[in-house]
């Protein structure tokens, strides 16, 4: 055996097997168009990697190519040497191609010395050529030092076996003759040499099936079998099948190993398994990128690809398809997830267009039979169109502009020009069709029940059904439908009916008068009942038997005890009616007792308007201590949440100021007539005071029927002390506005002074008329004490005065 054996570093024998790959070869016109795929296995078996692998070879050199380092004036290429593992032992490979290359000139073979007919060369068994480098690819043939040198070991080949490539796939301007002759002329050279032979058929992916068996009966020639059947390898460089197996097939044969430990799989069986392991890698890589892109179409490549230098999944990707290969998927799935973005973004638009539609056209009629094109114009000519649509600059369509990634709800307007877009109208439109014809076809049942004469309350549909069969309403209508309207229309009977029984339970008293004071028993009830069963009245009742029978129970009840809740006009009893108006009577009366009269109605928003008179220093002691109760300015009666406005009158009532929240500002004030108080405070601290409200009170109460409330003038504060507004009054009756007089004093006067001043407002208190409504507080408070009065009088004194009113 001519195979060398080197040593490692760790003393380990490596098998070298010297192997050259021969096939058909010369000019177009003995090979075809394309050459039988020699350069492509070889690569594929050297340098499997996807990066490595180059499909594209050539054997038409200008001179200078052919006379580089890498061809060397010679028609085999060295493709240097590469290690593989079968089986638990390692192998290495030198690997040669026997090629004719071509003269880009003449477009003959290069005339190096005697030249013998391929098929005899190609059996050569020693080879010599020195300097010679590896063949890489054909980027490589005058660019020798910028690719990596390997020389053909001390310039020498001696050949270990042959592998044999025979094209199985058809190439145009190569009849399977021509190549059959060709491969039997090889393979008698080759037997010759008594070296191990492997037949190689190529392009198994493309295979033409009478091919392959031509091969099978070309081996089994009489001349070539003398040796021994040559074995037949399947083989696809292009989708790596069994490529390696051709050449360790080879080996096995070199070191004659058993045949049981040499076979080969089918390239259907090989083809599978290959096919499984991309489709899983292929998975992997996709989930990879899914992960690392999620929604972002504007991903970019280079950052990714560094991102999964170091992960399992891409580089076994990258080995199988190569870094173009992962790139393409990359941008194709990009161009995916953008499409995906933008389905999902006119997806939304449209369905917000469904809306726009039924914001803007809600019934069948204001669509009728216009078509999508005027439907446009109209919407252009909309009061609200630029709120629900934008329109683009011309030209521009919408999923490449910035709208596709902003967050504008508005519709585009070249989304409106779409098929989708007029679906969605024309769908809408038959929507509205379909409801308008639905609503006539409920009234059209609705009319039906109502002219049926045989129906009777109680009855279900089932039942009633065979009266409308045949009809449209009623076979076009859903099931929930009918039997909602039939619901309905039965409750109306039922009512009828009830009240049509319930007459006749009152027509015929007589019978029920001897029931009037004694113990109801069932056979009362059927008698009743048998006594009243032939009229018609009773026999519509004849699917409600337990309503039938609670309606004379209940008027038995009726007549024993009588009550508005048994009565049977429910509502249109006498006793309710006249409970009814009673209670609108009194809210009438309280209404008009808030609204001063009932003649003038609250102004600025303001339930209640309270005047605080009596000196302005007492007055606003006062208003601050009541002001802090409250939250602003408003007090809750049971239910009711009052806002109450304070004003000031001193206590000569010749001016008014009205005191808003912050009671450092008061406002000069004008009068606006027709508005009254709805009630007064009298406050006064001495006798003087109290002798003031004595002789100006009387006059205040005949005109305070006409004092009206004053309004500002202008929204400018001024001091309360500059100037000051009179209040307009006529000359009236009595007062029907309510008076509390609040009575306070300096803790400096006496004990008989005080007693005095108690004296003297209930004295005036007593005196005070007021049309019905009684003066009802004179409270004895200390001045200049915290609050004029403590918290808890203020409250009460507040609720009693609201709750007078």
């Amino acid at each position: 055996m001519s195979h060398t054996i080197t040593k490692s570093m760790s003393k380990k024998v490596d098998k070298i097997y010297n192997i050259s790959v021969v096939g058909l070869s010369g000019t177009e016109k003995e090979k075809g168009s394309l050459g039988v795929g020699k350069s492509c296995l070889i690569n594929r078996f050297v340098r499997p990697l996807a990066d490595d692998y180059y499909t594209d070879h050539i054997s038409v050199l200008s001179e200078s190519d052919f006379a580089g380092r890498v061809v060397n004036n010679d028609h085999f290429l060295y493709w240097g040497s590469t290690r593989k593992v079968d089986d638990g032992a390692e192998y290495v490979f030198r690997i040669v191609e026997q090629t004719e290359f071509v003269d880009d000139s003449s477009f003959q073979p290069f005339k190096i010395g005697k030249t013998d007919p391929y098929y005899k060369r190609c059996a050569a068994c020693k080879l010599q050529s020195a300097e010679k480098l590896a063949y890489i690819c054909k980027n490589q043939l005058g660019l020798e030092h910028e690719f990596d040198e390997h020389l053909m070991p001390d310039g020498r080949f001696n050949v270990d076996g042959f592998i044999c490539v025979f094209d199985v796939s058809t190439t145009s301007n190569r009849p399977i003759e021509v190549q059959l002759d060709h491969m039997h002329c090889i393979l008698t050279q080759l037997i010759r040499t008594k070296k191990p032979i492997t037949i190689a058929t190529t392009k198994n992916d493309q295979a033409y099936k009478p091919f392959a068996a031509e091969v099978e009966k070309l081996v089994l020639k009489k001349d070539l079998k003398e040796r021994g059947i040559i074995p037949i390898v399947e083989t696809s460089a292009h989708e790596n099948v069994n490529v390696e197996a051709a050449f360790m097939s080879l080996v096995h044969l070199i070191e004659k190993t058993p045949k049981n430990r040499s076979k080969v799989p089918s390239y259907a069986d090989a083809h599978r398994v290959v096919m499984e392991t991309k489709e899983i890698t292929e998975n992997a890589f996709m989930s990879l990128i899914k992960s690392h892109v999620g929604t972002d179409y504007k991903a970019l490549w280079i950052p990714i690809h560094q991102q999964l230098q170091s992960n399992a999944d891409f580089l076994s990707y990258i080995q199988l398809f190569g870094t173009d290969q992962a790139g393409r998927v990359f941008r194709k799935y990009l161009i995916t997830v953008k499409e995906e973005y933008i389905k999902m973004k006119q997806k939304k638009y449209l369905e917000r267009l469904e809306c726009v539609l039924k914001e803007v056209l809600p019934n069948f009629d204001a669509v009728a039979d216009k078509s999508w094109y005027s439907m446009l114009l109209w919407l252009k000519k909309h009061d609200k169109f630029m709120s629900h649509f934008v329109v683009l600059p011309d030209n521009m369509q919408w999923m490449d502009s910035a709208l596709l990634d902003r967050n504008d709800g508005r519709i585009p307007l070249d989304l409106l020009e779409t098929h989708q877009a007029e679906l969605v109208y024309r769908n809408y439109v038959n929507h509205l069709r379909v409801e308008k014809r639905k609503i006539e076809y409920k009234r059209e049942f609705r009319q039906m029940l109502e002219e049926n004469k045989h129906m009777r309350p109680g009855q279900s549909l089932q039942e009633v059904s065979i009266y409308f069969v045949g009809r449209e309403c009623f076979s076009s209508l859903s099931d929930k439908d009918k039997l909602d309207i039939f619901d309905d229309y039965q409750k109306v009977l039922k009512d009828r009916a009830k009240l049509d029984f319930q007459e006749l339970l009152h027509e015929n008293a007589e019978l029920f008068t001897r029931y009037e004071n004694c113990q109801i028993s069932n056979d009362d009830v059927k008698d009743i009942n048998n006594k009243l069963q032939q009229e018609y009245r009773y026999k519509h009742l004849s699917y409600l038997e337990e309503d039938r029978r609670s309606l004379i129970l209940n008027h038995l009840g009726f007549i024993q005890r009588a009550s508005k809740e048994r009565c049977m006009f429910r509502e249109s009893c006498s006793d309710h009616q006249i409970e009814t108006i009673l209670n609108d009577k009194l809210y009438d009366c309280i209404e008009v007792m808030m609204n001063g009269g009932g003649a003038d109605h609250l102004s600025n928003n303001c339930n209640l308007h309270f005047a605080i008179v009596g000196q302005y220093e007492l007055a606003l002691e006062f208003y601050q201590d009541i002001h802090a109760l409250l939250e602003n300015d408003q007090l809750r009666i049971d239910d009711d949440l009052l806002t109450i406005e304070f004003h000031i009158i001193n206590q000569n009532f010749n001016f008014c100021c009205n005191i808003k929240n912050n009671v450092d500002q008061l406002v000069q004030l004008d009068v606006q007539p027709n508005f009254k108080f709805h009630g007064f405070f009298l406050v006064c601290s001495s006798p003087s005071s109290l002798d003031s409200f004595r002789i100006s009170l009387p006059h205040f109460i005949k005109r305070t029927n006409a004092a009206t409330l004053p309004v500002p003038a202008s929204s400018t504060a001024t001091p309360l002390t500059t100037t000051t507004t009179h209040i307009n009054c006529a000359e009236p009756a009595d007062t029907d506005t309510p008076i509390v007089l609040v009575l306070g004093h300096d803790p400096l006067i006496t004990e008989q002074e005080l007693n005095h001043l108690r004296d003297g407002g209930v004295t005036l208190s007593k005196r005070i008329e007021t049309n019905g409504e009684i003066v009802l507080v004179c409270v004895i408070v200390r001045k200049g004490q915290p609050g004029i009065l403590p918290r808890n009088e203020h409250w009460a004194l507040l609720q009693i005065r609201v709750e007078r009113l």
